[in-house]
């Protein structure tokens, strides 16, 4: 499990050092088949297996991610896309994952998890399209955010940056989100 978060990661941070407009690198598409084995290697050991054991004391943690990470892939690391064109999951997808971060969130142990459950309500509003003031995902930030103590975009996107982030991807529509969390501030 920790060898596939560091691949996701790895990857993450070489897709930051390639200009947006180069053309892929030598080896690229080996990258790319490599991301999807190990997204399906991930998913068959961390969804439902009862031989493995788990990484986390909660299910429900591991199931978020796999979900955070399908849309992470569809969303950020494929270039070919808008980030809020159609999701790639359905109403029941999202709904489940909400009720996962939820159930987390009633954990004895949410102080720990109170970073990851940030980055995944980020990765979430991925699956909204534009997102409008009053939508879940930025009352979830906004309350999670509290809860951290996080005031501004910088410090939200340096702990963003801890799990799966991409800048050159995910800042516009990182900060647009922020925007609307900051108003809920100032509004409450």
């Amino acid at each position: 499990m920790i060898t596939i978060l560091n691949f996701f990661t790895a990857l993450t941070h070489l897709l930051e050092q390639i200009p947006a407009a180069a053309p892929p690198p030598v080896g690229s598409y080996s990258i790319a088949e490599k991301f999807s084995v190990y997204e399906a290697e991930w998913k068959s050991l961390s969804v439902g297996s009862k031989n493995v054991a788990s990484l986390f004391i909660e299910p429900d943690i591991e199931r978020c991610m796999v979900f955070a990470v399908k849309v992470y892939r569809s969303r950020v690391l494929n270039e070919d896309h808008q980030l809020y064109t159609l999701s790639p999951c359905s109403v029941p997808e999202v709904n489940k994952y909400k009720a996962g971060i939820l159930r987390i969130l009633k954990s004895p142990r949410r102080p720990h998890y109170l970073p990851l459950i940030l980055w995944m309500a980020f990765i979430g509003s991925l699956t909204a399209g534009p997102i409008p003031i009053d939508s879940y995902w930025p009352r979830l930030i906004h309350e999670l955010a509290k809860e951290l103590s996080i005031e501004t975009w910088d410090e939200a996107r340096l702990l963003l940056k801890r799990f799966l982030w991409l800048d050159r991807r995910c800042e516009l529509f990182g900060r647009q989100l922020w925007g609307h969390v900051k108003q809920m501030r100032i509004d409450t």
